[in-house]
């Protein structure tokens, strides 16, 4: 009796394994995406083959690719000079502008849903964060994107900045099928109808606009790399990282300055149980030894070194990615990663950062990944966002539920989006002055109402002393009717340093548009473009040991 008891257990161990097994090579099928049969084969029966996971709402696909790495758009030699980065020859989107459009509300109203098109789920969540995207909006609200902008083809800018004019005039629920029927023009590797990873449509999607708004004042190859750096989107999302290697023997420093849209933490670690921790871990320090060590080029020899990662200069707006997805059966970590509502990154940034400001971020996004049995390839993107009035909401495509910020802070998050509370000091150029692009939205008429509770950017107030915008390291969560106040300031409002010995931001003398919400058929005045981006005074300290190799590079992809 006892023998017969462990033989069926046994059998149904074997079955329950075989099941899954055929079960997922199922699944691999039917997307059919998974590249050559053997290749699927394998993958299930335990193989590696270098490959890159891709998530969606629906199933899921293995692409069976060489392994994802980093676009590098170019890399140049001197640009950065005694471990600072060099300043812009100029300044393509006046800072100053975006102070302004920094400050608008955000909406107020119930969100508008996005009805499913098709396998679109991981695009309608990303396009809820981006709507609820204080700066982002305001910009398309205030019609600073001319549209039509006489594109030869079909303008993502142009859909995009329709679609939030449209959520901001109705109630109720929408399509996005003009945006994702036009996929595979925001990034050649997307297909309509084909599930897609929503970190790749957020890159894909921001590179996008980026690209359409260099267009507009020339191209890219018209601009220093620096100044390629000065557009609205990388205003708005753009940051940079500095890897430093440091001699142990004669501590040479040699530093490379890399640009980036968000940041990815990996999460394998047993102890990282928060975002601060996988902080932590990005930016650890770690040293190279061994079969690894490093060659100097002041020893001349191969040496050990100690290598660091620091954020250089933290984006207005963050987006953390949490690498949730790997190789092997299933391949999704669904481990709890506690996120706040408030964070702050000044303790992983760069000790002589340009970046003077406090970096301190509120919540206002997160993208989640539901699955089926812990399974990469199968599951459903929602996302959730915070109002202007500090309710929290979540989308479901078509499906809008109000929900509370404890429900939101339980979830297993895939993204995080963060608001800047105060923005970083303005790229100081070279030259203080700002292009101006033959088609910008200051040349045209002014833009059709928007009714609704979107907002729009007033015309300039007379100007007046107000106090700083920009909240002390120590400053409590405000309550809701406290966000929603957004003060009328000056162009360039003081930044609160990080250090007592760095002297505050000079405000500029010009007036700044105040930012408040339309509530009636009144059209969205365009914000003067007449005003020069802010210049501010360098602060930080010189390091204390010159480099003799650093580079930049320009990063558009994260992995």
């Amino acid at each position: 009796m006892p023998s017969d008891i462990v033989s069926v257990g046994l059998v149904a161990i074997t079955a329950t394994i075989a099941l899954r097994w055929f079960a997922q090579l199922l699944v691999y099928l039917m997307a059919s995406a998974a590249g050559p049969i053997s290749s699927t084969i394998k993958y299930v029966l335990g193989f590696k083959p270098k490959a890159k996971l891709r998530t969606d709402g629906c199933v899921g696909r293995l692409d069976v690719s060489p392994a994802c790495t980093p676009t590098v758009e170019s890399t140049q030699e001197g640009l950065c000079e005694n471990e600072t980065l060099l300043r812009p020859k100029q300044v393509l989107y006046s800072y100053e502008k975006f102070l302004y459009l920094h400050k608008f509300e955000g909406f107020r109203k119930r969100p508008v849903g996005l009805s499913n098109c098709g396998n679109s789920c991981f695009a309608a969540s990303v396009l809820q964060c981006l709507v609820h995207t204080r700066a982002l909006t305001a910009y398309c609200i205030n019609g600073e994107h001319k549209s039509p902008c006489g594109a030869s083809s079909w303008c993502f800018l142009c859909e995009f900045q329709h679609h939030v004019r449209t959520i901001a005039t109705i109630r109720g629920e929408i399509s996005p099928i003009n945006i994702v029927s036009r996929i595979r023009k925001i990034g050649k590797q997307f297909t309509f109808g084909r599930q897609e990873d929503a970190h790749d449509f957020v890159l894909e999607a921001l590179n996008s606009l980026h690209a359409i708004e260099l267009q507009q004042y020339g191209g890219e190859k018209n601009f220093d790399q620096r100044t390629q750096e000065t557009t609205f989107i990388h205003h708005t999302f753009g940051g940079y990282t500095r890897n430093q290697v440091r001699c142990t023997v004669c501590h040479h420093a040699s530093s490379t300055f890399e640009s980036t849209l968000d940041l990815c933490l990996h999460i394998t670690n047993p102890r990282t149980t928060s975002i601060e921790s996988a902080l932590e871990d990005y930016t650890e320090s770690e040293y190279l030894d061994g079969s690894n060590k490093y060659k100097c080029s002041n020893c001349k020899q191969y040496v050990r070194a100690q290598r660091a990662l620091r954020i250089h200069v933290a984006p207005n707006t963050l987006i953390l990615t949490l690498k949730r997805y790997q190789l092997g059966r299933f391949g999704k970590i669904n481990k709890k990663v506690t996120f706040p509502q408030r964070m702050c990154l000044d303790p992983y940034m760069s000790t002589d950062s340009e970046d003077t400001a406090e970096a301190i971020y509120d919540l206002y996004g997160v993208v989640v990944h539901l699955d089926t049995m812990s399974i990469a390839t199968m599951g459903h993107y929602v996302a959730y966002v915070r109002l202007a009035s500090g309710t929290w909401a979540l989308c479901d495509d078509g499906h809008i539920t109000e929900v509370t910020a404890a429900t939101v802070l339980s979830q297993k998050a895939y993204m995080l989006f963060y608001r800047r509370c105060a923005p970083r000091p303005a790229p100081l150029p070279c030259s203080v002055s700002t292009l101006k692009p033959a088609d910008s939205a200051s040349d045209a008429e002014a833009p059709k109402s928007t009714k609704g509770d979107a907002g729009s950017v007033a015309p300039p107030a007379p100007a007046a002393t107000v106090p700083s915008p920009h909240l002390p390291r120590s400053h409590p969560e405000p309550s809701a009717a406290a966000a929603a106040a957004i003060p009328s300031t000056s162009a360039s409002a003081a930044v609160t340093p990080r250090t007592s010995a760095a002297p505050a931001v000079t405000p500029s003398t010009s007036a700044a548009p105040a930012v408040t919400p339309s509530t009636s058929a009144a059209p969205a005045v365009t914000p003067s473009t007449s005003a020069s981006a802010a210049v501010t005074p360098s602060t930080s300290a010189s390091a204390a040991v010159t480099p003799s190799t650093t580079s930049h590079v320009m990063r558009r992809r994260t992995l």
